[in-house]
């Protein structure tokens, strides 16, 4: 699906991703927790669709100025666009196992709090 506005559909989902994250780190739940990491990679799948819509135009310089002007590292934006690749099924698949690992209490969101946006 064509994005209109691919810089206002990035902030925005970056903007859910760090209320997320936000979240997390008061979160002791381990539902919530479960329930924020999955919204969480959400807003990074929605990220990572708009970095490859920009790739499929042929946008490159988009897609850096994105990245800059955000403060995201290239290496970041690789893991959110594998995740705007990933086809639906296995997408959902990912979400739910995150989810009985954070309900089961065998996670570590600490990586994913170490990355809150300012």
């Amino acid at each position: 699906m064509p994005i209109d506005d691919p810089a206002a559909t990035f902030r925005s989902a970056l903007r859910q991703r760090g209320h997320v994250l936000a979240v997390l780190e008061c979160a002791t739940d381990p539902t919530m927790i479960g329930d924020m990491q999955a919204l969480r990679l959400c807003a990074e799948r929605a990220a990572g669709e708009v970095l490859l819509e920009l790739v499929r135009r042929a946008d490159t310089g988009g897609v850096t100025r994105l990245l800059v002007e955000n403060g995201i590292s290239r290496d970041l934006a690789g893991r959110w666009q594998r995740l705007g690749a990933m086809p639906a099924d296995e997408f959902e698949r990912k979400l739910e196992k995150r989810r009985a690992l954070a309900i089961a209490g065998k996670t570590n969101d600490a990586p994913a709090r170490a990355q809150v946006m300012e």
